[in-house]
């Protein structure tokens, strides 16, 4: 468990469309890195 463990729930959760409130909460966190953040972005410009 730990950083790594959640990032990887992070990265699995970006896959479904159900979260993408959740995803843009976890932008708030220290833990959501560059890498999700871009990915983020590329959902939102979907929309």
């Amino acid at each position: 468990m730990g950083k790594d463990e959640n990032l990887r729930k992070i990265y699995e959760n970006q896959m479904k469309p159900m979260n993408y409130t959740w995803n843009l909460h976890l932008k708030r966190h220290e833990f959501y890195t560059e890498p999700v953040i871009r990915l983020a972005g590329e959902l939102e410009k979907e929309r």
